[in-house]
C-alpha cells in the first residue's frame, strides 16, 4: 500500500468484490487483531506452491539437463520499533536491518525459497535451508562471499552440484591455480584443523572434495576462478562461464523486489507483520515471474535486431490489485484475469542487449525510513 490503512483495507475490499468501489468493512484496528493470527508461514508456503506447482505442471528450463539455481542473500530494512529490534537482535545504536536470503530458479527468476533473519546469521547458514528444497543433481551457483569445505560437504551430502566463484585469498590450491598457465585443472581440496572444526560445529564433516577450477577471463582484464563438483569433461570453459553469468537472475530477483515491489515497505512495527510482509511479496513476485517467464516465449519479435521480453514492472502494477481475485475466485474468474494481465504484459517490452554493463554509481545514501502504514 501506498496510502493510509484504511483507505488500503477499503480499496482491497472493492478489488476483492470485483467492481473497485471502495467499502467500510471493518477498522484498523480490527485489522491488526486479525493479522496477528495468521502465521507468516501460510505467505512463505503460498509462494513456495506457486513455484512448485509451476516446476511441476510446467517445469522449469534446464542446462545441459539439470536444474539450475541461484543463492544469494541481502539486507533489507526495517521499522524502528522495540519488538523488531528484540526479534532481529539489533544493537541500540545500529539501524534496523534483516538478512534475507533467496534461492531463485535462474531461468524464470522464481524463488523456490526464501530466508529472513538476524544480521548475526550468515548468508552460508541460511543458504543450508535452501539445498533441502532442491530436487537431486540440480546445480547450485552462488558468488565468492559462499565457499567453505563445510558448505561443499551439506551440498554433496544432498547429491546437488555446485559451481561457485572463489575468493582471492581463500584456498591455497586457488592461489596455486591463479599463477599457473592452466585454465582448467581438477585437483582435490583439504581443509585445515579451523575448516575442520567449522564444519563439525554444522554438522557437515569433510576430509576432503574433489573439485574441478576454472579460469574465466573478464573484460576488464581481470581473471575469476571458479570452483566446481561437475567433473564431466565434455563441459567447457565457456559452458561453465555461461552458467556463472546466469547467476544474475537471483540479483535480478531483487532489484525487482525491492526497487518497483516495495519489499521494504512494511504495514507493521512487529516482526509477526514485517514477515508477513516479506513473504507476501515474494508470493506476488513468484505469482509475476511465473507469468512473464511464460509469456516470455509468446513473445513473436522476428524482424527485431534484439529479442524482447515481458516488462516484469508492468507486470508487478497489474497484478498486485487483483491478486486476492486470483487467490479467492473461481477458475472462470483467474482465467479472465490472467487473459486480461496476458494482454496487457504482451503490449509492454523491453529488448535485450546482451554483454552491457555499465560502471556501478556511487551516491551518498541518506538515512532510510521505511513506509510504515499502521502499527500492528
Amino acid at each position: 500500500m501506498t496510502s493510509s490503512l484504511k483507505i488500503g483495507l477499503s480499496t482491497f475490499w472493492g478489488h476483492l468484490h470485483g467492481d473497485g468501489l471502495q467499502r467500510d468493512n471493518g477498522t484498523a484496528g480490527g485489522f491488526t487483531r486479525a493479522r496477528a493470527k495468521i502465521d507468516p508461514e501460510l505467505f512463505r508456503w503460498i509462494g513456495q506452491e506457486i513455484a512448485d506447482s509451476l516446476r511441476a505442471e510446467v517445469g522449469f528450463r534446464t542446462w545441459h539437463d539439470r536444474h539450475i539455481y541461484g543463492i544469494d542473500g541481502s539486507t533489507i530494512r526495517l521499522p524502528d520499533s522495540a519488538d523488531i529490534r528484540d526479534a532481529f537482535e539489533v544493537e541500540n545504536d545500529a539501524p534496523p536491518l534483516a538478512r534475507v536470503s533467496q534461492c531463485v530458479d535462474l531461468y524464470s527468476k522464481m524463488a523456490v525459497d526464501t530466508q529472513i533473519d538476524s544480521l548475526t546469521v550468515g548468508e552460508r547458514e541460511l543458504a543450508l535451508d535452501h539445498f533441502d528444497r532442491l530436487p537431486a543433481e540440480s546445480v547450485v551457483v552462488m558468488d565468492r562471499g559462499y565457499p567453505a569445505y563445510w558448505l561443499f560437504s551439506a551440498i554433496e551430502s544432498r547429491d546437488l552440484k555446485f559451481l561457485i566463484r572463489a575468493d582471492q585469498g581463500g584456498f591455497a590450491a586457488v592461489e596455486d591455480f591463479l599463477t599457473s598457465d592452466e585454465a582448467d585443472r581438477v585437483t582435490v581440496l583439504r581443509p585445515n584443523a579451523a575448516a575442520h572444526a567449522r564444519g563439525v560445529e554444522y554438522g557437515e564433516v569433510i576430509d576432503a572434495v574433489k573439485v574441478r577450477l576454472i579460469k574465466i577471463p573478464l573484460s576488464s582484464g581481470e581473471t575469476e576462478v571458479l570452483i566446481t563438483n561437475l567433473l564431466d569433461e565434455s563441459l567447457t570453459c565457456d559452458d561453465f562461464s555461461e552458467l556463472y553469468h546466469l547467476r544474475w537472475g537471483s540479483e535480478t530477483a531483487f532489484r525487482y523486489q525491492k526497487c518497483w515491489g516495495a519489499l521494504e515497505h512494511f504495514t507493521g512495527r512487529t516482526a509477526h507483520s514485517v514477515k508477513q510482509d516479506f513473504y507476501a511479496h515474494v508470493a506476488l513476485w513468484n505469482l509475476v515471474a511465473g507469468v512473464a517467464d511464460h509469456l516470455d516465449g509468446l513473445v513473436d519479435t522476428p524482424t527485431t535486431k534484439h529479442p524482447y521480453t515481458i516488462n516484469r514492472v508492468t507486470l508487478i502494477a497489474a497484478t498486485k490489485n487483483v491478486v486476492s481475485r486470483i487467490i479467492f475466485g473461481t477458475k472462470q474468474l483467474r482465467c479472465i484475469l490472467f487473459e486480461r494481465i496476458a494482454a496487457l504484459a504482451q503490449k509492454s517490452v523491453n529488448a535485450v542487449r546482451p554483454n552491457r554493463s555499465f560502471p556501478r554509481k556511487m551516491r551518498h545514501r541518506h538515512p532510510f525510513n521505511p513506509v510504515v502504514l499502521t502499527v500492528s
